[in-house]
């Protein structure tokens, strides 16, 4: 697949995962009640890395990660003492006199065969490690998700947007305000069958 067919893909995957939020199989072209009866949303923003930093939530989950994160260095530093141990008597061996040229290849096989053991042992902690990071980031922003919609509920605001180095983009927004079911439609009347053609190599790219 050429440049241009793969670009093409993944742009139409991108604008996909975009534009289907809660989307029904047919959307309807209606605007939304509230934008219907010329309702003005009420708009307010925070500074998401202002909110990352200061959000005890987070730093009571970052705690936990770290607590676990050390006490899985302890367990990983105690199996692993042992095979370093090892290691080095048989480096040592190696590089004596007495050691005869089977020995040095004796050796020299269960050297690699622990390093395949502390490879795998290292393998199997960064994984950990990167589920915890990932459990951590789906569970903050379930808990954002429940506490903007409860915070949005009480001061009676529609839209929160999010302002800063961590990205800019809607964080919370009512139903009543979403268009991309209206947009969806729009988009879609809009849309003509295209033409491929190919170039002078028989390549088939985009019009």
């Amino acid at each position: 697949m050429n440049r241009v067919v793969t670009f093409l893909a993944v742009g139409a995957l991108v604008w996909c995962a975009v534009l289907s939020y809660q989307l029904s199989a047919k959307p309807s072209a209606k605007l939304p009640a509230a934008l219907q009866a010329g309702e003005a949303a009420i708009v307010a923003y925070v500074h998401g890395d202002s909110l990352q930093a200061g959000y005890k939530y987070i730093r009571v989950l970052e705690d936990q990660i770290q607590t676990v994160a050390e006490r899985l260095q302890l367990q990983m530093d105690s199996v692993m003492q042992p095979l370093r141990g090892e290691a080095q008597e048989l480096i040592d061996y190696a590089q004596s006199p007495e050691a005869t040229e089977s020995d040095i290849s004796i050796a020299s096989q269960r050297l690699g065969e622990i390093e395949q053991q502390v490879n795998q042992l290292q393998a199997r902690e960064q994984q950990l490690m990167t589920n915890m990071e990932r459990q951590l980031q789906a569970q903050v922003a379930g808990r954002l998700e429940t506490e903007l919609a409860a915070y949005a509920e009480e001061t009676g605001i529609d839209v929160i947007l999010n302002w800063g180095l961590s990205g800019e983009g809607v964080l919370y927004g009512t139903s009543a305000f979403n268009i991309t079911g209206p947009l969806l439609a729009f988009l879609n009347d809009r849309v003509e069958q295209p033409a491929l053609a190919a170039d002078t190599t028989g390549t088939v790219v985009a019009p």
